[in-house]
């Protein structure tokens, strides 16, 4: 990967000398240098081997995607993105990816100090939000319910019941170093930093945007 595209991403500076083909990585607590064509590398004041030299491609530096950000105190996971299954209980492997089916890199990095927010205010906070859809949408108070009302009279439960029912069962039922997953039809996530809410569309063109609870198509789960 650009050694730039990744460094500035977790915040680092890369300068580059042209004599001596040399590029410096630096953020408040790291210092990673390399030489292009060279296996050698530095970290700090720890001298490292590189399965792969640095190269130039196209007038970019390309270096090792988990060298690199190991080197700045990032962790790196890899995925083949397994599709997630909650049918048992958790989904597979989700504390490493978080699109189905894809297969991805994560890269992360955190404050020591920064907090993060527990399940229950995870879960509390999705509850909320579609509740307040619900109530938007139907024009009627939002009653949690314990059971799935049986069909009476021939008619089975609507969306209505079936929203008020799942909303007032929500679980995490995945995680990673990032988010947590709230099945509902499609996954919430949310995040532990920030309590910001998002919903994965697992469907052909597979998206991710911020839960809108004002929106009119709040509620609107098709594929």
């Amino acid at each position: 990967m650009p050694i730039r595209v990744v460094s500035e991403t977790l915040n680092a500076k890369v300068d580059w000398d042209e004599a001596t083909k040399e590029v410096t990585v630096t953020d408040n607590e790291n210092i990673v240098t390399l030489l292009i064509g060279s296996n050698e590398a530095k970290i700090n004041s720890e001298n490292v081997s590189l399965d792969v030299a640095p190269k130039i491609i196209n007038d970019f530096t390309y270096v090792p995607l988990r060298f690199i950000s190991e080197g700045l105190g990032a962790s790196v996971a890899y995925s083949e993105g397994v599709s997630a299954d909650y049918s048992h209980g958790p989904g597979q492997d989700r504390t490493k990816y978080m699109i189905d089916g894809i297969k991805q890199v994560m890269i992360s990095k955190y404050e020591a100090e920064t907090k993060q927010i527990s399940k229950e205010e995870a879960i509390a906070l999705v509850y909320e939000d579609l509740k307040y859809a619900y109530e938007k949408r139907f024009k009627k108070e939002f009653v949690p319910l314990d059971e799935m009302p049986f069909a009476q009279g021939g008619t089975y439960p609507g969306d209505e019941e079936n929203f008020i029912y799942t909303f007032s069962h929500l679980k995490v039922l995945g995680e990673t170093d990032r988010y947590y997953v709230i099945p509902v039809v499609f996954d919430f996530w949310v995040d532990k930093y920030t309590g910001d809410i998002y919903v994965y569309y697992n469907g052909q063109n597979k998206t991710v945007i911020n839960f809108d609870k004002e929106a009119e198509y709040a509620l609107a789960f098709a594929g």
